[in-house]
């Protein structure tokens, strides 16, 4: 079998895996995905934005929304250590180049989305701010002078020998081992075992998989959140999304007590106080229990303005 080292494995190219392997310089690192070629995953997706602390007096306010939106089932530890570093981490994006939106005035156009009390999101190129963060990191990994990038290199498993001394791995050549004393799982989710996804194609949890035959102890694993709104009438496995930030610029929930017609619209009533910009499990919830029991739920978009721009 081939064999190859490397001080650092890092598997996924998504955001995290990105930024995680440019991060690690000078360290030699290995960059692999599965897939053809290096755009993959859910960050190219991403059409809400990013959500930022207003301010430092904000944080503490953040905290509490994103514990209250998870119906307090959040590790608090982590909301408040990924939000306490979030304005640093927006300042890090800056100085490396990377622009979000600005209105005329110089200040950034924050948008809204559910579960949060004040306007916290920042937007890249409109709706694609997902594609816009992917672009710009892509750039930066492939001139990277300590990375190395292999796309349709899949990673099967964990070399283990009292821990985890390397990784076995399959390229079109077929199989070989990377042996390193240091491998990261950016692989993100497992949405495709679902009958109806918005997740990509490549969100198998092949990863969660092999972290798990190398004896790794998986956490909340059952907590996977479900998108309020996708495209309705869609036959196949994959379903597109409908981004959150329609809601957040006016979009209404709407429903009819006609199960066969759009006669008698209404608005949707979801028992929380932010209604359809609720925390997302609870929209979802209302929408699904809706539409089980016979009655049909729409999207009415027509009042948001700029709709292209979505």
């Amino acid at each position: 079998m081939r064999t190859e080292t490397w001080e650092t494995v890092v598997v996924g190219t998504g955001l995290a895996g990105l930024v995680t392997a440019l991060s690690l310089a000078p360290r030699k690192t290995l960059l692999v995905t599965k897939s053809e070629g290096l755009r993959s995953g859910s960050t190219p997706w991403a059409q809400g934005g990013v959500a930022f602390p207003v301010d430092s007096d904000d944080i503490p306010v953040h905290i509490q929304d994103t514990y209250l939106s998870g119906d307090r089932w959040g590790d608090l530890a982590a909301i408040q250590f990924m939000i306490e570093k979030a304005l640093p981490a927006l300042t890090w994006l800056e100085e490396q180049g990377f622009v979000f939106d600005r209105g005329a005035d110089g200040e950034y156009l924050r948008g809204q989305e559910g579960a949060h009390s004040r306007r916290r999101i920042l937007h890249a190129e409109g709706d694609s701010t997902g594609a816009a963060l992917f672009e710009f990191f892509q750039k930066k990994i492939l001139t990277a002078p300590h990375v190395t990038l292999r796309t349709s290199t899949c990673a099967v498993d964990a070399a283990l020998d009292g821990g985890v001394t390397g990784l076995r791995l399959w390229d079109k050549d077929g199989p070989f081992l990377v042996k390193t004393s240091q491998v990261i799982l950016a692989t993100g989710g497992y949405g495709q075992v679902f009958a109806k996804t918005t997740a990509p194609e490549e969100s198998t949890g092949d990863g969660t998989a092999l972290a798990l035959r190398a004896r790794a102890d998986l956490r909340d694993a059952e907590m996977i959140q479900f998108h309020p709104t996708g495209l309705g009438g869609v036959v196949a496995h994959q379903i597109p999304l409908l981004t959150e930030a329609l809601r957040g610029d006016g979009a209404l929930l709407v429903t009819s007590d006609d199960p066969g017609s759009a006669n008698g619209l209404k608005p949707l009533a979801i028992p929380h106080p932010l209604g359809a910009l609720g925390p997302r499990d609870l929209v979802a919830r209302t929408v699904y229990e809706r539409l089980k029991s016979g009655y049909p739920v729409w999207l009415d978009a027509r009042q948001v303005l700029h709709l292209n721009d979505h």
